[in-house]
Protein backbone atom coordinates (compact mmCIF):
# COMPACT_ATOMS: atom_id res chain seq x y z
CA UNK A 1 0.00 0.00 0.00
CA UNK A 2 1.45 2.84 -1.27
CA UNK A 3 1.77 5.64 1.23
CA UNK A 4 2.77 9.68 1.49
CA UNK A 5 3.54 11.57 4.69
CA UNK A 6 1.65 14.91 4.30
CA UNK A 7 2.84 16.49 7.70
CA UNK A 8 4.94 15.36 10.52
CA UNK A 9 5.17 17.33 13.71
CA UNK A 10 5.36 16.98 17.10
CA UNK A 11 1.53 17.03 17.28
CA UNK A 12 0.82 15.11 14.91
CA UNK A 13 1.61 13.06 11.38
CA UNK A 14 -1.06 12.78 8.71
CA UNK A 15 -0.93 10.16 5.69
CA UNK A 16 -2.21 10.13 2.73
CA UNK A 17 -2.74 6.14 0.88
CA UNK A 18 -2.92 6.84 -2.15
CA UNK A 19 -4.03 3.84 -3.96
CA UNK A 20 -7.01 3.72 -1.44
CA UNK A 21 -8.10 7.61 -1.34
CA UNK A 22 -7.96 7.51 2.43
CA UNK A 23 -5.87 10.30 4.91
CA UNK A 24 -4.64 9.02 8.22
CA UNK A 25 -3.93 11.68 10.89
CA UNK A 26 -2.24 9.85 13.92
CA UNK A 27 -1.98 12.24 17.20
CA UNK A 28 1.21 12.19 19.13
CA UNK A 29 0.30 14.39 21.94
CA UNK A 30 -2.49 16.75 22.73
CA UNK A 31 -3.01 20.23 21.50
CA UNK A 32 -5.87 22.87 20.82
CA UNK A 33 -6.72 25.93 19.00
CA UNK A 34 -5.12 26.99 16.17
CA UNK A 35 -2.69 24.43 16.22
CA UNK A 36 -5.29 21.37 16.54
CA UNK A 37 -7.18 23.22 13.60
CA UNK A 38 -4.10 23.61 11.32
CA UNK A 39 -3.74 19.80 11.18
CA UNK A 40 -7.24 19.07 10.37
CA UNK A 41 -7.80 21.47 8.10
CA UNK A 42 -4.05 20.17 6.34
CA UNK A 43 -5.39 16.99 6.28
CA UNK A 44 -9.15 18.10 4.71
CA UNK A 45 -7.28 20.08 1.85
CA UNK A 46 -5.33 17.09 1.31
CA UNK A 47 -8.29 15.01 1.06
CA UNK A 48 -10.05 17.24 -1.21
CA UNK A 49 -7.13 17.44 -3.52
CA UNK A 50 -6.66 14.06 -4.04
CA UNK A 51 -10.03 13.44 -4.24
CA UNK A 52 -10.11 11.00 -1.02
CA UNK A 53 -13.39 9.59 0.51
CA UNK A 54 -11.84 8.40 3.23
CA UNK A 55 -11.02 9.28 7.07
CA UNK A 56 -8.81 7.04 9.49
CA UNK A 57 -8.25 9.02 13.07
CA UNK A 58 -5.69 7.68 15.21
CA UNK A 59 -6.77 9.53 18.41
CA UNK A 60 -5.45 6.91 21.41
CA UNK A 61 -2.63 9.88 22.00
CA UNK A 62 -5.56 12.66 22.10
CA UNK A 63 -7.51 13.41 25.00
CA UNK A 64 -10.66 15.58 24.60
CA UNK A 65 -11.69 18.16 22.69
CA UNK A 66 -12.09 21.81 24.16
CA UNK A 67 -15.97 23.38 23.91
CA UNK A 68 -14.22 26.22 21.93
CA UNK A 69 -12.35 23.26 18.80
CA UNK A 70 -15.64 20.94 19.15
CA UNK A 71 -17.87 24.21 17.76
CA UNK A 72 -15.33 24.91 15.35
CA UNK A 73 -15.38 21.21 14.38
CA UNK A 74 -19.23 21.05 13.62
CA UNK A 75 -19.11 24.57 12.16
CA UNK A 76 -16.32 24.73 9.71
CA UNK A 77 -14.14 21.75 9.26
CA UNK A 78 -16.97 19.08 9.67
CA UNK A 79 -18.82 20.61 6.93
CA UNK A 80 -15.66 22.03 4.83
CA UNK A 81 -14.65 17.85 4.92
CA UNK A 82 -18.40 17.01 4.12
CA UNK A 83 -17.77 19.21 0.70
CA UNK A 84 -14.69 17.13 -0.01
CA UNK A 85 -16.48 14.34 -0.64
CA UNK A 86 -15.65 12.43 2.44
CA UNK A 87 -18.06 9.56 3.01
CA UNK A 88 -16.49 6.94 5.71
CA UNK A 89 -14.59 7.26 9.21
CA UNK A 90 -12.89 4.94 10.53
CA UNK A 91 -11.59 6.13 14.48
CA UNK A 92 -9.15 4.73 17.02
CA UNK A 93 -10.57 6.34 20.58
CA UNK A 94 -8.33 8.16 22.95
CA UNK A 95 -6.83 5.95 25.68
CA UNK A 96 -8.41 8.54 28.31
CA UNK A 97 -11.71 7.83 29.19
CA UNK A 98 -12.74 11.36 28.86
CA UNK A 99 -11.46 11.09 25.29
CA UNK A 100 -13.40 8.15 24.52
CA UNK A 101 -17.14 9.69 25.82
CA UNK A 102 -16.41 12.86 23.35
CA UNK A 103 -15.13 10.90 20.13
CA UNK A 104 -18.18 8.75 20.85
CA UNK A 105 -20.68 11.37 20.96
CA UNK A 106 -18.64 13.26 17.72
CA UNK A 107 -19.30 9.60 15.85
CA UNK A 108 -23.00 9.90 16.60
CA UNK A 109 -23.12 13.58 15.40
CA UNK A 110 -21.23 13.17 11.96
CA UNK A 111 -23.25 10.03 11.65
CA UNK A 112 -26.37 11.69 11.63
CA UNK A 113 -24.53 13.88 9.51
CA UNK A 114 -24.32 11.49 6.50
CA UNK A 115 -20.75 9.98 7.48
CA UNK A 116 -20.39 6.05 7.33
CA UNK A 117 -18.21 6.01 10.99
CA UNK A 118 -17.45 3.27 12.70
CA UNK A 119 -14.95 2.73 15.77
CA UNK A 120 -11.86 0.07 16.13
CA UNK A 121 -9.51 -0.90 18.48
CA UNK A 122 -6.40 -0.80 16.21
CA UNK A 123 -5.02 0.55 12.67
CA UNK A 124 -5.13 -2.19 11.01
CA UNK A 125 -8.72 -3.15 11.52
CA UNK A 126 -9.71 0.39 11.01
CA UNK A 127 -7.94 0.50 7.71
CA UNK A 128 -9.17 -3.08 6.46
CA UNK A 129 -12.72 -1.76 6.88
CA UNK A 130 -11.94 1.15 5.36
CA UNK A 131 -10.76 -0.43 2.56
CA UNK A 132 -13.72 -2.25 1.74
CA UNK A 133 -16.20 0.78 1.76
Amino acid sequence: MERDTIMDNEYATIYYYTDKGIIHHEWKRYCTGQIFRDILMEATAQLKARKGTKWLSDDRKYTRLTEEDSVWGGKVWFPATIQTGWRHWAMILPENNMGKINSSRLIAEYRAGGINAAIFDSVPEAMAWLEIQ
